[in-house]
């Protein structure tokens, strides 16, 4: 890892002159004056995608010899995490009176609030969702660069208002090999297998993968998710433990770097099953939204992709996961791209235009940010609520419909048993068939 970083400031104050004395771990180059990273989030709560993406991230970075500070308005678990890793939390950017060197913004709002906070610090934006409008990139003159985690997010990027192509890039998402256990080999039939997904919950679609399972002659299928109640908060230390894994996006990506078979899937589609022919192409769109109109999702076509387990392919996909999803390589695009973005620099602004700036950083932070969340919050609770009464609805038609199969079963035995006419309780079951049908 390349370690020679411009000094972007004459003087760093609050911290010591000799920076360019330290030697980080691992490096056998001097490192020049650390960059003090501010990465915004939409939430530091719960352990989900760009949560643990943030941590790892800055983690990675302090083992670079760098600063990296974590922002949000949603504090929790991952930042009392990030905390204990000696990560400074702010969910208030008057808290961070010296400004940082560089912005990476995650998040529409988020991001705003800090350029406009510090609107004379140069700043990237990466984007993770391709639906929702928190993942849509801002058009900003301090943003020197706009990256998608995937070839997806590229092209969302791209069609976005007002932003230079030029300034469009990909980094991958990536895993930590420190977090992760490797599985030692795969048996030649699957034992045990793993729904990966925090939005599983108890219902048909779950049952479908659990029937898909049995017909297949799988003897256990687990599932690791908040839907479920089942949150594993060190994922990459189990995973070895199961033979295949059903999951999308992060999940999918760990699942393979950890040695085990892959399924590309959730309740909406089914990517299919991750082999060497396919494993680049499932990469480059973050094994998601794009891969999972591959199939639509039935039992048939899961207990096809389920066939198609092969050890030494699955094998193979982890080799080539291993190597192309290391967090180390991620990070030094992204000290690359730091650098390169400071080295342009921003237009230096006002006192009068950075008090502005920051009345309307304010305004974000206190007042729209708030309202706006507040209402994703009810909405995505209305979906919830939509989706678990769904899920009671088939359970009640499927319920109904045994029992009118189970009618028409009596019915036909009655009308066909001569005991039951001469005793007449015919008579008396006729009225009640009738009323059910």
């Amino acid at each position: 890892m390349d370690y020679n970083y411009p000094t972007i400031r004459s003087s760093y104050a609050g911290h010591p002159s000799n920076y360019s004395e330290l030697w980080p771990i691992g490096s056998h180059e001097p490192m020049k004056k650390p960059l003090r990273v501010l990465i915004t989030n939409n939430s530091l709560d719960q352990r989900s995608g760009t949560e643990l993406y943030v941590k790892e991230l800055a983690l990675a970075l302090i083992k670079a010899g760098h600063l990296p500070i974590a922002y949000s308005q949603v504090l929790g678990e991952v930042a009392d995490e990030l905390k204990q890793m000696t990560v400074p939390v702010l969910n208030n950017l008057h808290d961070l009176r010296e400004p940082p060197d560089i912005i990476q913004g995650h998040h529409h709002l988020e991001t705003m609030t800090a350029l406009l906070h510090f609107p004379s610090t140069p700043a990237i934006f990466v984007c993770h969702e391709w639906v929702g409008w928190m993942g849509n990139p801002p058009s900003y003159p301090t943003i020197g660069r706009y990256i998608g985690v995937s070839n997806l997010l590229r092209e969302k990027i791209l069609t976005s208002s007002g932003i230079d192509p030029q300034l469009v890039d990909v980094i991958y998402s990536f895993v930590d090999p420190s977090k992760v256990v490797q599985k030692k080999s795969l048996p030649e039939k699957i034992r045990k297998a793993l729904v990966f997904n925090n939005h599983a919950r108890e219902g048909e679609a779950l049952e479908t993968i659990r029937s898909a399972c049995s017909h297949c002659g799988i003897e256990q299928l687990d599932v690791i998710g908040a839907g479920v109640g089942n949150v594993v908060k060190e994922p990459g230390k189990v995973l070895h433990e199961y033979d295949l894994v059903f999951g999308i996006a992060r999940s999918a990506l760990e699942a393979a770097f950890a040695g085990c078979a892959v399924i590309s899937a959730d309740f909406t589609g089914i990517g299919g099953m991750v082999t060497t022919a396919n494993v680049q192409e499932f990469r480059s769109y973050n094994f998601a939204i794009r891969n999972l109109q591959n199939f639509a999702f039935t039992e048939e076509n899961l207990v096809n992709e389920i066939r198609k387990y092969n050890p030494e392919e699955s094998e193979g996909v982890s080799k080539w996961i291993r190597i192309d999803a290391d967090i180390e390589k991620a990070v030094d695009r992204y000290l690359t791209i730091y650098r390169e973005v400071i080295s342009r620099g921003t237009n230096k602004v006002s006192s009068e235009g950075e008090s502005i700036a920051r009345h309307t950083s304010d305004y974000l932070r206190t007042i729209v940010s708030p309202q706006i969340k507040a209402m994703h919050k009810g909405l995505l609770h209305y979906i919830k609520e939509n989706a678990l009464l769904d899920d009671k609805i088939k359970a009640l038609e499927l319920r109904n419909a045994q029992l009118e199969k189970e009618t028409a079963q009596i019915a036909a035995s009655a009308n066909h048993c001569p005991e039951t006419k001469e005793k007449g309780l015919w008579k008396r079951i006729k009225p009640l068939l009738s009323k059910q049908s």
